[in-house]
């Protein structure tokens, strides 16, 4: 009798311990890239954040990247979910959570996470978006402190540009309106000349519509168009006018014409929630937002080259915005 309680008491204690390690039985980990990873800082920090998390106990990750064509995204992460590799399949975009609800019709028992995005109710579905309206708010209120300033590339006209890759509702929906709204509270009479690549890579069609706004008075520019960004880059160094860099640091890439950064910290939140995924924490069927507040959104204030090339008045009055944001 004494040797069958032991047997027993064995038993629970083998069952206990598979109950609080769940992470021995995660495999592998598919990344889905909606673009590709070069050039664009938030699926940069996407892939680094799974990776930095996967990497101690050794989990394979893969990495797949869309590419451009959206028509194509469904398919493909249709075809991961179908291999049967995957404990887990993780991208970014505000229009993939859609994509991974019809796919996990098909693949009940796949599981996915997807960042900047928001699903809620699908049991194999956990989604994170960011309250972006918070970042183009912080970056509309520099742009506006910037041209309304005696900083030797601004001038009287009370314009600033905004160059975009293409409409997408959240652009349209939260980021034009936090930028504008930042604008606004500086000086109501402030205006923004948006202009549309029609990619999320054409460089030189960037640069060119940056030198037609900078000669029509746009002096301080927002750029949220992926690796045709560097056009706007090129043409206001060329042009001595100023951009605002947004989801990364990007000081950096140009010293004195980078005069502000915005961020979005996903590397932070990816390894975070591939973390809870793998501990068996991620909460399946809910959708969280994060924002300021929580630390995922910020300005960066602390680099050398803010602290060299921005006038101490404009300083002061971001820290005051970004204090109050945060609260």
């Amino acid at each position: 009798m004494k040797k069958f309680i032991v047997f027993l008491m064995i038993i629970g204690t083998v069952q206990l311990y598979s109950k609080s390690a769940p992470e021995l039985q995660v495999k592998k980990i598919a990344v889905f890239i909606p673009g590709v990873v070069a050039g664009s800082p938030i699926y940069e920090d996407l892939d680094a954040g799974v990776r930095e998390a996967a990497k101690a106990l050794s989990i394979e990750i893969k990495t797949i990247e869309g590419g451009f064509n959206t028509a194509d995204w469904p398919n493909m992460i249709k075809d991961i979910a179908a291999t049967g590799l995957y404990d887990l399949i993780i991208s970014s975009n505000p229009s993939i959570p859609e994509i991974m609800n019809e796919v996990s019709k098909d693949f009940p028992n796949q599981k996915f996470l997807c960042l900047d995005g928001k699903l809620e109710g699908n049991k194999n579905i956990y989604t994170a978006e960011y309250k972006q309206f918070d970042q183009a708010y912080m970056a509309g209120y520099m742009a506006g402190l910037v041209t309304l300033s005696n900083m030797d590339g601004a001038n009287r006209d009370k314009k600033v540009g905004m160059i975009v890759a293409q409409h997408y509702p959240v652009l349209d929906d939260v980021l034009i309106p936090g930028f504008k709204k930042g604008l606004n509270d500086v000086d109501p009479e402030i205006s923004v000349d948006l202009r549309v690549v029609g990619n999320w890579w054409d460089a030189t069609k960037a640069s060119e519509l940056t030198d037609l706004m900078i000669s029509e008075g746009a002096d301080v520019f927002l750029s949220i168009s992926g690796g045709a960004t560097q056009g706007v880059i090129s043409k206001c160094q060329d042009l001595g006018k100023y951009l605002i860099h947004f989801d990364s640091n990007g000081y950096d890439k140009a010293p004195g014409t980078i005069v502000g950064s915005t961020i979005i910290k996903q590397k932070e939140l990816t390894y975070k929630l591939v973390t809870d995924f793998i501990n068996g924490k991620l909460p399946f069927g809910k959708a969280d937002t994060f924002s300021a507040k929580d630390g995922y959104i910020d300005f960066i204030e602390s680099d050398d080259l803010y602290q060299k090339y921005v006038p101490e008045d404009i300083k002061t009055k971001m820290s005051v915005v970004i204090k109050n944001i945060k609260k």
